[in-house]
């Protein structure tokens, strides 16, 4: 039996001519890197956040690691990774040279469910979305 978790074209149906056109206008501008289609993403998801400010990077990876140095993480220090996640998640955390730590989730809302084995330790932990409408 073969199941899709993720079946993008169904998403991708219902905005393919938005999608067509910006990829015409990048490719036809000829910035790849940077230049105003990135700026104009930048401001647009500043705006969507709520926040003065938009960096584009990447990859989620990217700015995974980025985030967890911004707030402090360290090599050798642990971050909690819910268990059902991709794999993108515990490579960011390694890549900066911290130690990923799976965490049960739970069934009704796959939210990490932290034991009392990890009570009393110095944690850090990524909130992973998984295609959730923004609250």
């Amino acid at each position: 039996m073969n199941m899709d978790f993720n079946d993008v074209r169904l998403r991708y149906e219902s905005l393919s001519d938005e999608i067509d056109d910006a990829i015409r206008g990048v490719l036809s501008g000829g910035r790849y890197i940077l230049g105003p289609a990135v700026e104009a993403f930048e401001d647009e998801f500043a705006r969507y956040c709520g926040t003065a400010k938009g960096i584009g990077v990447g990859s989620g990876t990217d700015a995974l690691k980025i985030g967890l140095r911004a707030i402090g993480v360290r090599p050798g220090d642990e971050v909690l990774v819910p268990a059902l996640t991709a794999p993108a998640t515990a490579i960011a955390v390694a890549a900066i040279g911290a130690r990923p730590v799976f965490v049960d989730v739970s069934l009704t809302d796959f939210n990490i469910l932290p034991d009392e084995t990890l009570r009393g330790r110095r944690l850090s932990f990524l909130c992973i979305c998984l295609g959730c409408p923004r609250a």
